[in-house]
């Protein structure tokens, strides 16, 4: 089954993922067991397709959206009619705080109750950040998909910060690059 762009075609695509990353989310989300993490949710697009391959899962799995949407109120309201337009506000249990603090102090105490099979990181975009957001890598399953946007050059913290997980974790192998985003499967 290929993903109904449809679903978001009224989400502006500018600073999301890209078709490919797109397919691959959704297909990924299809076949989860359990719930999904996104750390950095913007506008709500990945986060639409995430919580649709979720829907066809049908196994009750939400999407945990972990932005803390402080840069305008307006885009958290944007954010959440995005997400009602898309017809899957239901699937979505959106978080606003910051992904560390969050990890942090273990709340809502939903997300930590239930097993991850799905991480999406695209959240700030420093070494130092993601390094914190790596902390999220041991909530995942054995056999979970943990994906990474702007892997890319133009981005250099982003992949020094998961080489070097890389390196010293043994944990997840990468299973496809997409463009800018990397995806791995779980150890």
């Amino acid at each position: 089954m290929e993903f109904n762009f449809n679903h978001i075609q009224h989400i502006p695509s500018a600073h999301s993922i890209g078709n490919n990353q797109i397919r691959a989310l959704f297909r990924w989300a299809r076949v989860c067991d359990g719930n999904a993490v996104e750390i950095g949710s913007f506008y709500g697009r990945s986060t639409a397709v995430i919580a649709h391959g979720l829907k066809i899962a049908e196994n009750g799995g939400k999407v945990f959206a972990v932005d803390p949407h402080a840069s305008r109120v307006s885009r958290f309201d944007f954010f959440l009619e995005n997400l009602k337009k898309s017809g899957i506000r239901d699937r979505v249990i959106p978080v606003r705080e910051r992904s560390e603090i969050v990890l942090k102090q273990r709340q809502p105490k939903e997300l930590f109750d239930t097993k991850i099979g799905l991480l999406f990181i695209d959240g700030q975009h420093t070494y130092e950040q993601l390094k914190m957001d790596l902390g999220w890598v041991d909530l995942v399953y054995r056999g979970g998909v943990i994906a990474f946007h702007d892997y890319t050059e133009k981005y250099p913290g982003i992949v020094k910060a998961i080489t070097e997980y890389q390196e010293t974790h043994h944990e997840m192998y990468q299973y496809e690059l997409l463009g800018s985003m990397i995806i791995f499967k779980k150890l």
